[in-house]
């Protein structure tokens, strides 16, 4: 499938519905191999209720889709599970996100654009909500501001499950932000039994604390809460709220603000169920800031119980 939608120099066209509403396509049951590529989407996706998306709505994935060197430079809204490109996607380990040559796919705000992905609750930079594995050629470029009213933004994914994700596999822009009055991430709002792997190598203490430039970054954009009150809780530079799940090698050099449960890389950890985190570093050369209770450089609140920890670095000044 390839198709440009562009907005016309006369009027401004817009796709508007109740709910399950796509740029290119409402809802999406993939029984067959398929791919969308190279697809402008520059006119706003709006809807009433939930299943947004840039490209998609709703997605089941039971064959691999391919999607290929697409650009977003618009604005997505809805009230629940909005995304970029998808707005609820099951991908059965089935979505693969390619390059056509050196051009990788884009959801960004360009030169005269008012894009954004903007609703209440799971909102993210490509996925309102996204379960299961993806796969990945190339970086794919995110740079939009993500806003949740009420819970869970992330510059990828608003809410994440069962997923193991290379970062690596995404450029977040300085400039971007991520913003919502609870469970905000700057890869996910809220993360279930999920791995974060970043770019961090394993290091040797006994050798000696790294030099902070050593270590490129995961993510440098902004997590916060309410931007005028800063008012927000379960912030994280990663993850604003995450349960049985690790964080590998990562690194954040970002801004992590809200009033509690906020930390550089993760707002709060529930691994009753088991996790990880190790090799994770805060470099934030703006601070971490809490307002209240349970702020910290790597994380702000941490429940455990049969979890491994280890190799922590944080070079940020923490406040709260």
């Amino acid at each position: 499938m390839q198709r440009e939608a562009r907005k016309s120099a006369e009027t401004i066209q817009m796709i508007y519905g109740k709910s399950g509403v796509g740029g290119l396509i409402g809802e999406a049951l993939i029984n067959g191999t398929s791919t969308i590529a190279n697809c402008m989407i520059t006119y706003p996706v709006r809807a009433e209720g939930d299943h947004v998306g840039g490209l998609i709505g709703k997605a089941v994935l039971k064959k691999e889709l391919t999607c290929r060197a697409n650009q977003l430079s618009a604005p997505i809204i809805g009230s629940g599970y909005v995304g970029g490109f998808f707005g609820h996607m099951t991908s059965n380990g089935n979505l693969k996100l390619d390059t056509n040559g050196s051009f990788a796919s884009s959801i960004e705000q360009v030169k005269g654009s008012t894009a954004l992905v903007k609703g209440n609750t799971c909102i993210g930079g490509m996925f309102g909500y996204l379960e299961g594995n993806i796969s990945a050629k190339g970086s794919n470029d995110l740079n939009i501001p993500v806003t949740a009213r009420k819970e869970k933004a992330g510059g990828v994914a608003g809410y994440l499950k069962n997923c193991q994700l290379n970062i690596n596999m995404f450029q977040l822009i300085n400039t971007m932000s991520v913003t919502s009055l609870k469970s905000a991430g700057g890869i996910a709002g809220y993360a279930e039994g999920c791995t974060f792997t970043g770019s961090v190598k394993s290091y040797d203490p006994k050798e000696g604390i790294p030099a902070k430039s050593s270590f490129s970054s995961d993510f440098s954009g902004i997590v916060q809460g309410d931007p005028k009150s800063d008012v927000g809780e379960n912030m994280g530079g990663i993850a604003g709220y995450a349960k049985n799940s690790s964080f590998e090698n990562i690194c954040c050099t970002g801004t992590v603000k809200g009033t509690s449960r906020i930390g550089g890389i993760v707002g709060y950890l529930d691994n009753r169920g088991g996790g990880t985190m190790k090799y994770c570093i805060s470099n934030m050369s703006k601070g971490i800031k809490g307002a209240g209770n349970e702020v910290g450089g790597i994380a702000g609140l941490i429940e455990t119980s049969n979890a491994f920890y280890t190799h922590f670095i944080n070079y940020t000044t923490v406040t709260g």
